[in-house]
């Protein structure tokens, strides 16, 4: 699968994930984008999608490390303030 940057904005970005094709994006499996409550990335998957172990924890490990990279922009802007 492939995370491409859909959005961006000052606040939060958004990635759409694609199907890993040869020569070729694949059809959109879903979006990874900041859910607020949980005040963290999250994966919305596009309905009748299915996946499976290695799939979701590559999803996990990418939602993971942006919402630490979009945590730690967060304390820089503070201190540079």
């Amino acid at each position: 699968m492939h995370f491409l940057k859909f959005s961006d904005s000052d606040l939060t970005e958004v990635w759409r994930i694609v199907e890993r094709q040869p020569f070729t994006l694949g059809p959109t499996l879903g979006y990874v984008k900041w859910f607020g409550k949980w005040r963290q990335y999250s994966f919305y998957p596009e309905p009748n999608t299915i996946f499976e172990h290695n799939c979701l924890r590559n999803i996990a490990s990418f939602c993971e490390v942006m919402t630490a990279l979009h945590r730690d922009a967060l304390k820089k802007k503070k201190v540079g303030t």
